[in-house]
């Protein structure tokens, strides 16, 4: 696994041409100063969605960053 850091944009831009558009999966990364929202991309190649989401969830549990909605469309 390698990791590339860049702006926002550019992530989109350069998964895109790369032709993994269809395998972005953000998460918030816990890290924000300040309150203001950051998020961490994961891509992958096509069909690999699974491992993608396999390790975004990993990250989410060892993180421990998730936290519930306040408010749901249907009652309980």
């Amino acid at each position: 696994m390698s990791a590339h850091v860049s702006t926002p944009n550019d992530v989109v831009e350069e998964a895109t041409i790369a032709g993994l558009q269809n395998a972005i999966q953000t998460m918030r990364d816990g890290g924000a100063p300040l309150g203001v929202p950051r998020g961490m991309d994961l891509l992958a190649r096509p069909f690999d969605e699974p491992l993608l989401l396999g390790l975004a969830y990993a990250f989410e549990q060892r993180a421990r960053v998730r936290r519930s909605p306040l408010h749901t469309l249907w009652p309980d």
